[in-house]
């Protein structure tokens, strides 16, 4: 088993919400979509779109500007056939990390703590003033030069690959691994509109 970072080259183009053709509340709730989308992807060869995702994940669709919950993402995984994932929680960066040797991981984010474009190698924050609870897909990490680095995509960026500010999107977001680990402690104290979140989690492949 491998991470999945020599993978993404194959696996284009990334996923991004904002604007998204056909989207439920245009994108806007559909980070955890997108990384389902990713996802079904790599796990099954097959493209599919965001409201495709919803529309398995939550049938009916009764709050389309709400995201998904980790039960209803497990749902629109094995609804494209997508088997082996579970939800785990109380997870740290390392855990995550070690999961990407399975497959491609969704972690939860507090985004307000995810790292800025001058805190990464690639990519970064966008410059939208979004702070809350965010769902990313984590790929993989390398030891590199007495750092690990980890690859991970954002898909707070607009569809067809342009940031907030008219800039190119980046394929991927590439930097440290202390970054990741604070943003997903950062989840910790997120309010949203059913709650506050508690734990930390991740949606992974099971050994």
């Amino acid at each position: 088993m491998t991470d999945q970072v020599n993978r993404l080259p194959s696996l284009v183009p990334p996923f991004r919400q904002l604007g998204f053709p056909g989207a439920p509340c245009g994108g806007r709730s559909c980070c955890t979509d997108s990384v389902g989308a990713e996802i079904v992807r790599a796990e099954t060869g097959r493209t599919i779109t965001l409201a495709a995702f919803r529309a398995a994940a939550r049938p009916g669709d009764p709050t389309p500007c709400g995201g998904l919950t980790p039960g209803q993402f497990l749902r629109g995984l094995r609804a494209f056939g997508v088997k082996g994932y579970d939800y785990v929680p109380n997870v740290t960066a390392s855990d995550v990390l070690k999961a990407t040797d399975r497959g491609i991981v969704l972690t939860g984010v507090g985004y307000y703590a995810y790292p800025t474009r001058a805190e990464c190698e690639i990519g970064g924050k966008t410059d939208l003033p979004f702070r809350g609870a965010h769902a990313i897909a984590v790929f993989g990490r390398r030891f590199r030069d007495g750092r690990w680095i980890c690859w991970v995509r954002d898909p707070d960026h607009h569809w067809d690959g342009r940031d907030a500010d008219g800039t190119p999107a980046p394929p991927y977001d590439r930097f440290e691994t202390r970054y990741l680990a604070r943003a997903i402690r950062a989840l910790i104290g997120v309010s949203t509109p059913v709650g506050t979140w508690t734990t930390t989690f991740m949606v992974a492949k099971s050994d």
